[in-house]
């Protein structure tokens, strides 16, 4: 679900936007929502990219301009704007998330300014540090009048911009007392610290724990064993800062000149960072050895962006601009040079396990726009001349004895009007006959075994690039716009208009299969959902019957008239493995009843489901749901569900945050005035354990 406010893209079951803390609406009509799916809960984003194809110039090169500029990053002096300076950085390690053991990993979360973490198998909670950020720039980023759930259990989300665990859970490295500092930028000083037990004690420590570095920018690494801390000091727009690396014995200069988009190797043996280019939208990326002073090895200058690194930085891809035609894609592997694996990339989709890479390629068609006018005036308007007021003369009248003529003013006004038109009509022809308008067209192709192979023309959009198997997308079916007559226009934007509004009007659904390059219509309707299940034999559709609704129908792939209805007025529907179907029924005040269907049982399992309260643990075969869901209140009944067994964890809960089967936090009694509330914790036993009172914000579950 989208934010409406800051645009950010925050899990299905947010009530919350994990980065500026806003209500989240539900979408108001999501019945016209296009989106495909593949059967997982996991399915990469890079590999849901969406397609805006159709772009226009009345210039061919500024319409190619335009298609491949890219806005240079702006380095806003806010702290949330600092913290998500790396958007360019797909690498983001995050929060130390290793082998999904999640419960190893304490609860993290704010009373107001002081950050507090909590194992759950412990009684007692640990207080990290009771000023995260001073007065000002807790406002600028947690005043909100809400509360704010920045909470994630991703490796890549919100909490990573204040702390880091290392991997066996036991470590936190965090901020403390984030602040301005010099030129209006936030500094902050950096410690590490124990977790559970006492404070640590000699050299650099103090009451928060071993104090790391000051004033450094909140922008830091850790290694997953905490033997090595990456960070950065004296940061400023046009020279970049100092990168360090700190063994916790000394600390290592390793650049001056350093962006804040770093990150080290899970092994903790390598860090990737970037220098200042003097084209602010591209980089200078280098590796150096964290064990080993003057051990930078360059990378690649003038790179446009790094779009994937396997583990270890064993390969880096990224691409770089070729100015025009797009961008080039390159290959950088440890110990080897670097390679051009394909060029004038207009946007990757994505980076398959396998190795096979889908993108677009695009190029610019002009259209002569007089080719959809048909001139029906042009007989008339070639003879047409301005008409003359003497000529509509009816007869002369007298006053006295002067004598004056008398018009026929309706017959002029007429003949005026016509000539007007036909004025108009001339700059019609003439901008039309002058002005063609270019259209960006985009192909999809997929490259694989050292070759790039075009698979289909006229795109209008990527859905899905599963995993080694299929891409689904939309492809424009090509038709002529009709004719109009030029009598129909008023001036010649509204031909162009014309154009735009008819052109590429319909699209079909399309599956290309990889292995046998084998492709697929799967539908000729612009607006459904559907889910392509785990083998990728069978998909789920939404289909419109009057009368029925929207009926949630299974179409076996290899005969697509052979389909099985599984249930009449679904709203939505999601598919998981072992051909586990969860979807919501008879909808009502944006509440419905909830049906799970597995192989052999097809029944309701709650009802009032409020369905973005929804969450299904596919591994253990645990459903949890807010039924009786209050929208005023934003408030309802936490329900856990496993094997069609229906057990009530809590009332009057306003959020809750999975972790495991038996380990859901959840929150009750908020209360808007403070933008707190009471945070609990179900373990699987029958009194569920209150974490704490007055609780602002939770960074991590």
């Amino acid at each position: 679900m989208f934010c409406s406010n800051c645009g950010e893209k925050n899990n299905e079951n947010s009530k919350f936007c994990r980065i500026c803390g806003s209500k989240l609406q539900p979408p108001s009509n999501t019945n016209m929502a296009v989106e495909v799916k593949q059967e997982s809960s996991l399915v990469q984003s890079q590999t849901e990219a969406e397609t805006n194809v159709v772009a226009h110039s009345t210039d061919e090169n500024k319409a190619k301009k335009k298609l491949f500029q890219k806005k240079a990053p702006i380095i806003a002096a806010a702290l949330i704007l600092i913290f998500l300076i790396p958007a360019t950085i797909f690498f983001a390690k995050g929060l130390g998330l290793f082998n999904g053991k999640k419960a190893i990993y304490p609860v993290v979360y704010m009373k107001k300014n002081e950050l507090v973490a909590r194992d759950t198998r412990k009684d007692k909670a640990t207080p990290i540090t009771d000023k995260l950020c001073d007065d000002y720039t807790y406002d600028d980023i947690f005043g909100y009048g809400d509360f704010s759930y920045f909470a994630t259990s991703s490796k890549d989300d919100a909490a990573s911009l204040f702390f880091r665990f290392t991997k066996d859970g036991k470590k936190m490295l965090f901020l403390q007392n984030i602040r301005e500092g010099e030129g209006y930028d936030e500094v902050a000083d950096l410690y590490l610290r124990n977790i559970v037990g006492t404070t640590p004690k000699g050299k650099s420590t103090d009451k928060y724990g071993i104090k790391i570095a000051s004033n450094i920018l909140p922008a830091f690494d850790i290694s997953f064993d905490g033997k090595y801390i990456v960070y950065m000091k004296n940061w400023n727009y046009d020279d970049g800062g100092s990168l360090y690396i700190n063994d916790l014995k000394k600390e290592i200069k390793v650049a001056g000149d350093a962006y804040p988009d770093f990150q080290i190797s899970d092994d903790g043996k390598h860090i990737l960072y970037s220098r200042v280019n003097s084209n602010v939208s591209e980089r200078d990326y280098y590796i150096a050895l964290t064990a080993k002073e003057d051990s930078t090895e360059k990378i690649d200058s003038d790179i446009n962006e790094i779009v994937k690194v396997t583990d270890n930085f064993e390969k880096i891809y990224y691409t770089k601009s070729n100015g025009d035609s797009g961008y080039d894609l390159y290959l950088k592997e440890m110990g080897k040079d670097k390679i051009k694996l394909f060029n004038d990339m207009d946007s990757l989709i994505s980076i398959q396990e396998d190795g096979s890479i889908v993108y677009l390629k695009s190029y610019v068609e002009t259209v002569d726009l007089r080719e959809i006018v048909n001139d029906n005036m042009a007989a008339t308007d070639r003879f047409m001349t301005m008409p003359y007021k003497d000529n509509y003369i009816l007869y002369y009248d007298y006053y006295y004895y002067y004598s004056y003529p008398v018009y026929d003013m309706a017959a002029y006004n007429r003949a005026l009007e016509q000539y007007y038109r036909k004025e108009e009509r001339d700059e019609i022809r003439y901008y039309i006959a002058n002005n063609p308008t270019h259209v960006v067209k985009k192909d999809l192709y997929i490259y694989r075994d050292g070759e790039s192979e075009k698979v289909e023309s006229s795109i209008a959009q990527i859905m899905n690039a599963s995993e080694n198997s299929s891409i689904t997308y939309f492809k424009y079916i090509v038709e002529e716009v009709p004719k109009r007559n030029i009598s129909d226009f008023s001036n010649a934007y509204a031909v162009e208009n014309y154009y735009w509004e008819n052109v590429n009007q319909k699209k079909d659904l399309y599956r290309y299969t990889k292995s046998d390059g084998n492709k697929l219509v799967l539908s000729k309707d612009d607006y459904l959902y559907i889910v392509f299940s785990e083998d990728n034999n069978y998909a789920y559709m939404k289909d419109f019957v009057e009368g029925k609704g929207y009926l949630l129908n299974k179409y076996d792939l290899s005969n697509t008239d052979n389909k099985e209805t599984i249930a009449t007025d679904v709203t939505y529907f999601e598919v998981y493995p072992d051909s586990e179907v969860i979807y919501l029924k008879d909808e009502k005040n944006s509440l419905g009843d909830l049906y799970l269907k597995t192989n052999d049982r097809n029944e309701k399992i709650a009802e009032n489901v409020n369905w973005y309260s929804v969450f299904y643990d596919e591994d253990n075969k645990v459903i949890l749901c807010l039924t009786d869901y209050n929208y005023e209140r934003y408030m309802g009944k936490l329900v856990r569900i496993s094997n069609f067994e229906k057990k009530v964890i809590s009332d009057d809960v306003n959020h809750y945050f999975y972790r495991s089967p038996n380990e859901v936090l959840f929150t009750k009694e908020y209360r808007e005035s403070r933008g707190d509330a009471e945070l609990w914790l179900y373990n699987g036993k029958e009194k569920n354990i209150k974490i704490d009172d007055d609780v602002t914000n939770l960074l991590y579950y």
